[in-house]
């Protein structure tokens, strides 16, 4: 059956797809994407989807899944959670590829997909060539499987695997009312030492403040926590969980930067450069 469709060029972001609800970004987007994917991953493989907790994530996650079922590919529905739950599914699952519908840190009425294709990001060219070639193109007769699987436990397992905790630690979590929400909740309850926990419900219309921690203006409330209740330390997430915000004891916003410094020193003391 030939078909054609054509995205919006706005939509193709250099790094995913992404573009404003019901004006840039539709929910035929989300099936003619599937429909394309799907034919690359190929009939009778599988896919994991998930969904972040945007008001419009569900209706564009089912189109996306009715596209994959379209052309004969098998879906692993992972749910509403972070992105990083999405990437940690494909080797747990041993499935190489998958999607997360998800706007990230953008404003509500934003939404898009971030996809991962034999393990690695599907990016830039990639996509170029996919919208080019929904202009026109042919679907197989074939109809795939959904089947819904939980990872969250296993996820927050892996994430507690290496974690050897010498001390307590007084910590404010703050979600954002982003999709990391009940994962960051449930992993602080399992960190000994002070916590106080910030917007950890899912809400897509974000009422708290923008899900965006490298914005300064969106860890004010952490700051204050920290510098009230003599905290350690502060974290926020953005929108889908794969961004993280850090303050100091002192209030103080740690740079990007400045944490990747941290980390590869801790790294270079475990193993020498050849």
């Amino acid at each position: 059956m030939k078909k054609s469709h054509y995205f919006d060029d706005t939509i193709i972001r250099e790094y995913d797809i992404r573009g404003v609800f019901n004006k840039t970004l539709f929910e035929k987007d989300a099936k003619v994407l599937g429909n394309l994917f799907g034919m690359m991953i190929g009939e009778n493989n599988s896919v994991n989807i998930a969904f972040d907790g945007r008001v419009s994530s569900p209706i564009l996650k089912e189109n996306l899944i009715e596209g994959f079922l379209e052309v004969g590919v098998n879906v692993n529905e992972i749910g509403l959670g972070p992105t990083p739950l999405l990437y940690f599914s494909c080797f747990e699952l041993n499935t190489d590829s998958g999607i997360i519908v998800t706007g990230s840190h953008n404003p509500k009425n934003h939404n898009g997909f971030k996809i991962v294709y034999k393990n690695f990001p599907f990016f830039g060219e990639d996509l170029i060539i996919l919208k080019n070639k929904a202009k026109n193109y042919s679907m197989p007769k074939a109809r795939g499987l959904r089947t819904k699987v939980d990872l969250k436990s296993k996820y927050l397992e892996r994430l507690l695997k290496d974690f050897n905790q010498k001390k307590e630690i007084k910590v404010v979590w703050d979600a954002g009312n982003g999709s990391a929400g009940e994962i960051m909740k449930t992993l602080a309850n399992k960190i000994q030492g002070k916590k106080i926990i910030l917007y950890d419900e899912i809400n897509g219309d974000f009422p708290n403040h923008h899900p965006d921690p490298s914005d300064a203006d969106n860890l004010i409330d952490c700051q204050k926590n920290i510098i009230k209740n003599n905290l350690d330390i502060g974290l926020a997430f953005d929108g889908d969980g794969d961004r993280l915000g850090v303050i100091d004891d002192l209030g103080r916003v740690i740079s990007g930067d400045k944490i990747l410094l941290l980390l590869a020193k801790e790294l270079l003391k475990k193993k020498k450069l050849k």
